[in-house]
């Protein structure tokens, strides 16, 4: 038989109480019933909660592992924090948006990437960049670098088909060439 403490450590059994007739309220049987009764709503809430978690990316822990699959990430990537992991999938959940423009490639590259890539596209009359319909991406990652490989992946799958890509890695300082290096001021 639970005690009036122990009727009060849950909201739920004391309210499912107070909905029984007045005269069986003090019964102990009734008390003890109520409280499983009440705990066990309780858990079964709790239970409940933690699957509607898993149904967003960005919260899912137990699920993560099928988020992963399911957006083709890595999964279950070895060093990697679960936030990290939630990022990525939501990364890889933004390429699968239908949006062509060049804002939204570059704002699903800056979720994983962060402000340290930037990409070269092809400028009329300038020999110093790449082709027409090319693309040179500089990741701050090492080539060998499990945040190098996963933001090549996310590049491929939201960059256009005729687009080729040549994507590469900066460990260090990046250092552009202004107007005032080639002497043009």
């Amino acid at each position: 038989m639970p005690s009036a403490a122990a009727l009060a450590t849950s909201p739920l059994a004391l309210k499912m109480l107070g909905e029984l007739p007045p005269f069986v309220r003090g019964d102990p049987d009734h008390q003890a019933v109520q409280y499983a009764y009440g705990k066990e709503l309780e858990r079964l809430e709790a239970k409940i909660e933690q699957v509607r978690l898993q149904g967003a990316p960005s919260t899912a822990t137990l699920l993560l592992k099928l988020w992963e699959a399911t957006v083709g990430a890595e999964v279950e990537p070895a060093g990697i924090p679960e936030n990290e992991r939630q990022l990525i999938v939501v990364a890889f959940m933004r390429a699968l948006e239908a949006n062509p423009t060049g804002l939204h490639w570059e704002a699903v590259i800056r979720l994983l990437a962060g402000a340290g890539w930037l990409y070269i596209t092809h400028i009329h009359l300038d020999a110093g960049t790449p082709e027409p319909n090319e693309v040179h991406v500089i990741l701050p990652f090492a080539t060998a670098s499990f945040w190098f490989g996963t933001v090549r992946r996310l590049i491929e799958r939201i960059t256009p088909a005729h687009v080729k890509l040549n994507v590469t890695a900066s460990e260090g300082f990046m250092l552009d060439e202004s107007e005032l290096d080639k002497g043009k001021f």
